[in-house]
């Protein structure tokens, strides 16, 4: 298991409180792992005689500040650096930043949307989801305590070999930070109706985990992650998301929206190689 070298953390530039980032900071003193904090905030709509002077006095200013923001970090030996940017669509500017920095893993606070809202609008979290090339860290608890759980979907009813290895991969990344933080991995498998059953000991066999830690049951993978995490304590859910990710994507239906509108601990998203990249490649 290769471990997270590079994590970027996107800042909030609305709130003086960074959600988590104290425990992501501690997570990357353990991994090793260099810290990048980026902030972004739209264009403003000024005039074009001072637009370019104001603009570098916004970015100016939210330098300054991500070095306040980073100096906890900086003095427990983390390194960290920062960066600043103005962007028109600044949901679209992340994922970009990522590439360039070379994050291994994006983290973000979630906030709180409606189902309605994230159905008919691009929030930054669909926004991100479809537009990163790895793994990103959807933080919805605050609490400073490293998770002692984890729970992992997957989905063994598609055969094909793309879906196989991706749901591997899905467990390689689970099982790699429960070996660096000593976290317990536990394994789900939701299917839609008795004819697609899967059995809890073939999902232990492809897990290679204690069957007790395998679960599987007929209904939603979102309901049954929320009933396996309910006995479990404060767990980190990782699941995968697999499938067309262009941006011109339709919302409805994906079953990574769902499960991080329902869960309500921190959510781990392995996403696979995005459309419009690999017809690129």
């Amino acid at each position: 298991m290769k471990s997270f070298k590079k994590i970027m953390y996107v800042v909030d530039p609305t709130s003086n409180h960074q959600k988590a980032l104290g425990r992501v900071a501690d997570g990357a003193k353990h991994l090793g792992a260099a810290l990048h904090l980026y902030a972004t905030v739209p264009l403003p709509k000024l005039s074009n005689d001072n637009a370019e002077n104001l603009k570098q006095a916004e970015t100016d200013r939210l330098r300054l500040w991500l070095d306040v923001i980073a100096r906890p970090a900086r003095d427990a030996g983390v390194p960290v650096t920062t960066e600043a940017e103005i962007a028109e669509e600044w949901s679209e500017a992340i994922a970009p930043a990522a590439r360039r920095w070379g994050a291994e893993m994006i983290v973000k606070a979630m906030n709180p949307q409606s189902a309605l809202r994230r159905r008919i609008a691009k929030t930054s979290d669909w926004t991100l989801l479809r537009s990163a090339d790895g793994p990103i860290l959807f933080i919805k608890e605050d609490s400073p305590s490293t998770p002692k759980t984890l729970i992992a979907a997957v989905d063994l009813h598609d055969k094909s070999e793309q879906h196989q290895q991706f749901m591997k991969d899905v467990i390689r990344h689970a099982r790699g930070i429960c070996e660096v933080s000593g976290a317990e991995l536990h394994v789900v498998n939701a299917y839609p109706s008795r004819l697609h059953a899967v059995d809890a000991v073939d999902l232990a066999f492809f897990a290679d985990i204690p069957r007790a830690k395998a679960h599987t049951a007929e209904g939603s993978p979102e309901d049954l992650l929320v009933e396996v995490s309910r006995n479990l304590d404060g767990p980190v859910i990782v699941i995968g998301s697999l499938g067309k990710r262009s941006l011109a994507g339709s919302l409805l239906g994906d079953t990574a929206e769902r499960i991080l509108d329902k869960a309500t601990h921190d959510v781990l998203v392995i996403v696979s190689p995005r459309e419009d990249l690999a017809k690129a490649a």
